[in-house]
C-alpha cells in the first residue's frame, strides 16, 4: 500500500514572471512576484485557456495581500448583470466576506479606501453572455476606475486575450 503524500499549495506553486508591454509590444518591465504584481497601481489582465493557472494565480496573489491590501473578488458576469454601479458591487462584496452588516455604509466604505490598497479581481470576462453586456460591464469598470484609481489596482483574468482589447 502506497501512503498518498499531501501538498500544500504552497508547494505546487511555480513561479511565473509577468512582462508588461506597451501597445507595439516592445517590453516595459518585469514583475517576478505576486506581491509585486498587487503594489503596482495599474490595471492588469491575466488570459489563458482552462487550466493554465489563472486561479491560482489569483490564490497566490490573495496569499501575498497584507494588511494595507484589501483584495476583493468579483465575477465580471455578474457585476454586468447587477443594476449596482461598480463602487456597490464592491461594498456589498465586502460586506459578505467581512461578514459586517450594519456597521460599514458606502460612504464609510469610500473612507476605507482613501487609506487602503484595492485589489480588485474582475474575474472570468469571457463569461459574459454578450457584447452588450461587455460594453455596459467595462463602462462600470471605466466610472469606477476614473474617480478610484489612486491606490487600485484592477486584475481582469479571462480565457479569451482578445478581451483585453476591450478594456485598452
Amino acid at each position: 500500500k502506497i501512503a498518498a503524500k499531501q501538498y500544500s499549495y504552497d508547494s505546487l506553486y511555480i513561479p511565473r514572471s509577468i512582462t508588461e508591454l506597451d501597445d507595439q509590444w516592445q517590453h516595459i518591465e518585469t514583475i517576478e512576484s505576486p506581491s509585486e504584481l498587487i503594489k503596482n497601481d495599474d490595471i492588469l489582465f491575466i488570459s489563458g485557456p482552462a487550466g493554465s493557472g489563472k486561479t491560482q494565480y489569483i490564490h497566490q496573489i490573495r496569499q501575498c495581500a497584507d494588511d494595507n491590501d484589501l483584495v476583493i473578488s468579483l465575477s465580471c458576469a455578474k457585476t454586468a448583470q447587477s443594476s449596482e454601479d461598480l463602487l456597490s458591487c464592491i461594498f456589498h462584496e465586502f460586506e459578505r466576506i467581512a461578514g459586517i452588516r450594519t456597521f460599514y455604509s458606502v460612504d464609510n466604505f469610500k473612507r476605507l479606501l482613501n487609506v487602503k490598497h484595492l485589489v480588485l479581481i474582475l474575474d472570468g470576462m469571457d463569461e459574459i453572455a454578450t457584447q452588450t453586456g461587455t460594453k455596459k460591464f467595462v463602462n462600470k469598470v471605466e466610472k469606477f476606475y476614473a474617480s478610484n484609481s489612486k491606490n487600485v489596482t484592477l486584475i481582469f483574468t479571462s480565457r479569451n486575450a482578445d478581451d483585453a482589447n476591450t478594456i485598452a
